[in-house]
């Protein structure tokens, strides 16, 4: 357990917890403000905006952000939006001690989601042949959770993609890529988007359908 009754009964009572020290600042903060420095730079760098751009420090490494928004909210709304996909923000959020505060704070129906695809997506894989590779459809926050739902995670052969700025990084050491280049040693792709709307999006991806490579869903 991580909380305590008294920060529950908190929590409910004032609707936010402030927990000491939870995150590693060096390992797991610092990384995402230097991915966020990045992100600022390539969103003015595309759409030709001068910024001052002084080296990545803790303290300033957001502030050309307000640049952006003066110059067009709309380039800010750009940061924000790709914020949510880089690989440190998402190991931190979909790591199993979040998942456990998560549960603990809000035992709802969205704590009861979380489990459920869990427990299906060990399912899944528990079906594959032994040697079957593995791709991930999406490398944000639904993504990053299949990996860490795996037993052997190490089967994962990519992550696929479409979004640009996500293309040719990676994500926990595994690459992300195009979904026109799914390896061909992939032999099931598990798809990390939006339940909602995860089965229209992959019906309208060409490469998977003409692989006829079996997908896995969240629900």
């Amino acid at each position: 357990m991580i909380i305590s009754p008294d920060d529950r009964q908190f929590f409910e009572t004032e609707g936010y917890l402030l927990i000491k020290n939870f995150y590693d600042h060096d390992a797991e903060i610092m990384p995402i403000q230097r991915d966020i420095y990045e992100i600022i730079g390539l969103v003015a760098q595309r759409h030709d905006i001068k910024i001052s751009r002084r080296d990545f420090s803790p303290e300033s490494f957001d502030e050309d952000y307000y640049a952006l928004l003066a110059h067009d909210r709309r380039y800010a709304s750009e940061v924000y939006d790709l914020t949510k996909q880089i690989p440190s923000f998402l190991r931190l959020i979909s790591n199993q001690r979040s998942e456990t505060l998560f549960r603990e704070l809000r035992n709802t129906e969205l704590a009861k989601f979380w489990s459920t695809a869990r427990q299906r997506i060990v399912e899944q894989e528990r079906g594959l042949a032994p040697d079957d590779r593995i791709a991930i459809y999406g490398a944000g926050i639904y993504g990053n959770f299949i990996r860490s739902c795996l037993a052997n995670p190490d089967r994962v052969t990519c992550f696929l993609d479409q979004n640009r700025f996500l293309q040719g990084k990676e994500l926990n050491g595994v690459p992300i890529v195009h979904p026109d280049n799914l390896p061909d040693d992939a032999g099931a792709v598990f798809v990390g988007l939006n339940p909602l709307n995860a089965r229209r999006i992959i019906a309208s991806v060409e490469s998977l359908q003409s692989r006829k490579v079996p997908c896995f869903f969240l629900n």
